[in-house]
């Protein structure tokens, strides 16, 4: 429906969903709406674009990490210090509520600022307790 408004109205649409009624898939489909959206292919304007940016800088810390390390490390290792348990705690549950209910991505782009910090707060924690080394581009001086 909001896809025929935005052709009809010439503009552009902005809108998702997760497609589920499953919990589960719900909660990994708002997880990773708020932390990885919008991807390349779903940008419509500049703005996006910017957010675009954000969210892939987001993906690859995080795909790094697990190519590198692996998933279950990056799982336990976040579990294994209060100060990343905080970050991991606030940061998903926030992105559940978050992914879930923001219905288009000028929304979820507001909502999800909050727990961005969090997040990447997190993803360097992570780096520095495995002792895996930052992307190259992370540490130029």
């Amino acid at each position: 429906m909001y896809a025929d408004i935005a052709r009809s109205t010439g503009g552009t649409d902005s809108h998702f969903n997760t497609n589920t009624s499953n919990p589960v898939l719900m909660v990994f489909g708002g997880v990773t709406a708020t932390f990885f959206r919008p991807f390349l292919w779903e940008v419509n304007s500049p703005i996006a674009l910017l957010s675009c940016a954000e969210s892939s800088l987001f993906l690859f810390l995080t795909l790094f990490f697990m190519y590198k390390k692996g998933i279950k490390l990056f799982f336990t290792t976040a579990f294994s210090d209060p100060r990343t348990l905080m970050c991991f705690v606030f940061a998903f549950v926030f992105a559940v509520a978050v992914g879930i209910s923001s219905a288009n991505f000028g929304a979820l782009s507001r909502y999800k600022i909050p727990c961005m910090p969090f997040y990447l707060i997190m993803v360097i924690l992570i780096y520095q307790k495995a002792g895996l080394n930052y992307p190259g581009w992370f540490n130029k001086k």
